[in-house]
């Protein structure tokens, strides 16, 4: 968590990517378990890469913790329940970074 924290946006964001490279993860574990799920957090908006709606359908489970942009919020946060819906996942909101534990830990007490 503390190395999410710590890491600086940038601005080129390919959430497509990102999710393809879970999907990989998720894949090198071997032991079947109904628990495979994947996280993003993300602000939903993506300007680099393909449009994640329907990669994040091929997870088990993608959940999704929403931070809003500074800049239309509001579009990267329907992204974002887009996102937690094709991968028949939760949804969270934050409003900020410093409440992406809580969203963690609550996420976590419900799965």
């Amino acid at each position: 968590i503390d190395e999410i924290l710590d890491s600086e946006a940038v601005g080129f964001t390919n959430i497509h990517i990102g999710l393809e490279k879970g999907l990989k993860e998720l894949d090198k574990i071997k032991e079947r378990t109904r628990n495979k799920f994947g996280i993003l957090i993300s602000d939903g908006n993506y300007n680099r890469g393909d449009n994640p709606i329907d990669l994040a359908k091929k997870y088990p489970k993608l959940h999704v913790i929403g931070i809003p942009a500074e800049n239309d919020a509001a579009r990267g946060i329907d992204t974002c329940r887009e996102i937690a819906k094709a991968g028949q996942g939760k949804f969270f909101a934050v409003n900020n970074y410093r409440e992406i534990p809580r969203a963690l830990i609550e996420l976590l007490s419900q799965i």
